[in-house]
């Protein structure tokens, strides 16, 4: 299109008045499609000596953390690098921008460059479609009419109108404008909708095999073609065969004509289309049209889906590196220290190289970097990742680091910090959860790696399992140090007290089946430690299975004397606590760990959550769905913070204690060297280990020798009765490459009460042998892991004189007052 601009062609952009530049920046910034917004379409559309590497985009971005503009900052470069009028006119037609193009270039009236057809015949049932082209700064609009009245909802370049009836025959037109006085109408198309042809018949007929007809009989005779039988949609492996199948009657002869993507690509007699090696060229929308002398018909549109071929036992592994996880923006104070991690999936071995606004970090080649010991600003910027392989490379987005001043008030220290975090999911007999997995994973990474705290992090536990958790982490409690216990899951409350479900609970429970809030919170008050800190992300709404009467006495509770203690309750009494399906994390623990990496106190920190829940619209907009944060304190130091440094002089030994029997509740495997059976076949393994949980490990098993085979690729297949795994294992790296490695994951190791001894299975191909020729061997490779993790500390037995309830006990006269 030709465009009269208001401006000389070769003015700069960054000389266009402020009023232009800023509805342009607004209008990038705060638009955006289903994928991204709008400012990052312009930089995409960028080329030439205006183009951004993906790194320059992403440190843009952050301006977002700042309430800065990315828009602006990319109008500022492209300006500095000499975009003139003309080049941005030129891309905001590109992005269709005209309420910011009527700017820059001159009205220019509607003209119409393609009228509709004069008349167009269909049947019954059939599609109606009209199409108009036209022009004009700012870009026509369209109203189709019929009969003079306008369609509803018919305001596109194109009408299309399915299964059409006898009574949308007449005359059509469009109204095409682009002001509000005056438009252009399109020439006349006249509709006309024509009742489907019938099958005609002839009789009598001769059947087959008989010299003389058959009374009575008659045989239908097709004019136009008919098709009985429409095709299948299908999907199929890359490399196999598939075929459609459409079935048509009418006057011979007939001719199919196949259709992908609307483009004919096969014609034949028979309504029959085989592909023996299916690839991606064959993936997509399908068609057969069937003509005779009498007209065409065409069949349903179908998809056809060639997928990559998949493993059996094994999910589907990309080939060019597939992000699994972005760094995370974080701010750390002077002298602390700040880690960045990332994961990715895809074929082969995966390089790592970490970027700081833009630049590459010598040595930084891992999946996780670390800054140590920030002493000055010059660690804040902008920290990304690429990661690549053979087949390509992928950029992560880029994470903020911030460095904050010590807070003047921060006079106060622990000699040590602990967290015990349960999260219950996998219920026996109660409704599954989503959020607590995700929940405890993301508390566990900010209580260890930015609060210095030591974490114990336990998924799905049962009644004893639970009690001999809160054993373990109170014997290390000391005066001095400051504890968190923390639960998500199932809970209720009954008589001014909460209680939390164990997963083994059944139906029908009842209090002394669950373990009491209160007892908890009295075990680390008798350790008499700085700061007692307890956060319930449980519901508190009455049992289903009241125990007592409603005349029940009153629980009589601990009385708390040290002025140490804060409760934080994920809800009020009577109301519910909820999570957010989309992510899998809970309304409380959203607010709550962004919060956490904030360098305040720890009564700000459960006053902000209560603001931050009580106004989000996902829990609060009406009364049905309520959820209100409930805080206690009696916190006398009220300045202290999770963010308070660690001092052990004159604690030193129980510190070391503490880190020791930590330790020793985290013990990996050592790696471990196999040779896998059957021997003659040259292959060995390496296994190695990781966790996220306390009561989680990760096995990774990497084929380091596989001999002459082409394809060999491992995995564990046998575990004990007691553990079990999590997912199917998976791909980490091909089996196809040098190097293959499968993750496997094993829950409920706390459950364990003989060592972890493991069965390993192989999947693998001959030399010489086929593309699918598998062979998958199952012979006895097994290998001794010990007791991992939380499995020494027995967390099964039951410790003495232990209950999971407190007994009610009547309040005399004297403690009412």
């Amino acid at each position: 299109m030709d465009y009269q601009l208001k401006f000389p062609e070769n003015t700069n952009v960054r000389q266009l008045p402020g009023t232009i530049m800023n509805r342009l920046r607004d209008t990038l910034d705060s638009l955006s499609t289903s994928n991204c917004s709008y400012w990052r379409l312009f930089a995409a559309s960028l080329c030439g000596d205006f183009s951004f590497t993906a790194m320059e985009v992403e440190k843009m971005a952050q301006c977002i953390y700042s309430n800065g503009s990315p828009a602006q900052q990319l109008l500022l470069q492209v300006g500095a690098r000499g975009m003139t009028v003309r080049h941005l006119v030129e891309l905001l037609d590109k992005l269709r921008l005209d309420t910011i193009l009527i700017d820059l270039v001159e009205y220019q009236h509607v003209r119409i460059l393609t009228q509709p057809k004069e008349a167009v015949t269909v049947y019954e049932g059939d599609q109606i479609v009209l199409s108009v082209e036209a022009n004009g700064i700012p870009y026509p609009r369209f109203l189709w009419y019929r009969s003079e009245t306008p369609i509803t909802g018919a305001t596109d370049s194109m009408l299309i109108i399915n299964n059409a009836r006898s009574d949308q025959s007449g005359v059509y037109t469009c109204l095409v404008y682009n002001n509000s006085e005056k438009g252009e109408f399109t020439n006349y198309s006249t509709v006309s909708v024509l009742p489907k042809p019938q099958k005609e018949t002839k009789e009598p007929f001769t059947e087959n095999g008989l010299p003389y007809p058959v009374p009575g009989k008659t045989e239908p005779v097709y004019t136009l073609p008919v098709i009985i039988r429409e095709p299948d949609p299908t999907s199929t492996p890359l490399g196999s065969t598939f075929c459609l199948i459409c079935d048509a009657r009418g006057h011979l002869p007939l001719t199919y004509t196949w259709l992908l993507n609307t483009r004919p690509v096969y014609q034949c007699q028979t309504g029959y289309y085989k592909v023996d090696q299916a690839d991606s060229s064959h993936d997509g929308i399908y068609q057969c049209e069937v003509n005779n002398q009498f007209g065409m018909v065409r069949s349903r549109a179908v998809p056809v889906c060639v997928t990559a071929p998949v493993w059996p036992m094994f999910d589907p592994m990309p080939l060019v590196p597939e992000i699994t996880e972005h760094p995370k923006s974080c701010h750390v104070q002077l002298g602390g220290h700040a880690i960045f991690r990332c994961s990715a999936q895809g074929s082969g071995h995966l390089r790592f190289q970490w970027f700081k606004d833009c630049d590459s970090i010598q040595g930084a080649n891992d999946c996780e970097f670390k800054v140590y010991n920030v002493n000055n600003r010059a660690a804040e910027g902008v920290y990304m990742c690429l990661i690549s392989n053979d087949h390509g490379q992928r950029i992560t987005k880029g994470a903020v680091l911030q460095v904050r001043d010590i807070p003047s008030f921060r006079h106060f220290f622990a000699t040590d910090k602990l967290a015990l975090l349960i999260g219950n999911y996998d219920y026996r007999s109660q409704q599954p959860l989503r959020a607590p997995q995700t929940d405890i994973q993301n508390l566990s990474n900010i209580f260890q790696e930015v609060l210095g705290f030591k974490v114990v992090s336990l998924l799905n536990l049962t009644l004893v399992e639970m009690l001999s958790a809160v054993e373990e982490f109170c014997e290390l409690i000391d005066s001095g140090v400051y504890c968190v216990f923390y639960f998500c899951g199932h809970g209720f409350e009954e008589n001014n007290q909460c209680y939390i479900l164990p997963n083994d609970v059944p139906v029908d429970y009842k209090t002394e089946e669950c373990l009491s809030a209160d007892l908890v919170l009295g075990k680390m008050q008798q350790k008499r430690p700085k700061v007692c800190c307890m956060i319930l992300d449980i519901c508190r709404k009455p049992s289903e299975n009241p125990s007592q009467g409603p005349n029940a006495p009153l629980m009589k509770r601990s009385p708390v004397e040290d002025g140490n203690t804060i409760v934080c309750y994920a809800t009020s009494c009577g109301l519910a606590a909820y999570e957010s399906r989309p992510e899998s994390k809970g309304i409380l623990v959203t607010h709550l760990e962004k919060l956490l990496r904030e360098p305040i106190s720890i009564e700000e920190i459960f006053r902000k959550v209560r603001e931050a829940v009580g106004n989000d619209i996902r829990v609060n907009r009406n009364h049905r769905t309520r959820q209100i944060p409930e805080v206690r304190s009696n916190l006398i130091e009220v300045d202290r913070s999770f963010h308070d440094t660690v001092q052990t002089s004159g604690h030193t030994r129980a510190c070391n204690a503490r880190q020791l029997a930590w330790e020793n509740a985290h013990l990996k495997p050592p790696v471990q060297m196999v040779q896998l059976s059957p021997q003659q076949l040259g292959v060995n393994v390496m296994l190695s280990f990781q966790h996220e949980f306390s009561n989680v490990l990760s096995v990774f098993v990497k084929v380091t020798e596989r001999g002459d085979l082409p394809y060999c690729v491992a995995w564990i297949h046998k575990l004990p009765s007691s553990v079990s795994m999590m997912k199917k294992p998976t791909c980490v790296s091909d089996g196809g490459t040098d190097v293959s490695v499968t993750k496997n994951v094993i829950i409920d190791i706390q459950k364990l009460k003989d060592n972890l001894r493991v069965g390993l299975a192989m999947r693998y191909r001959l030399p010489g042998s086929g593309p699918h020729d598998y062979i998958i061997s199952k012979e006895d490779t097994e290998v001794d892991l010990q007791l991992p993790l939380v499995a020494g500390l027995q967390l099964w037995r039951p410790r003495p004189q232990v209950s999971g309830h407190r007994h009610a006990v009547e309040q005399t006269e004297e403690e009412t007052h």
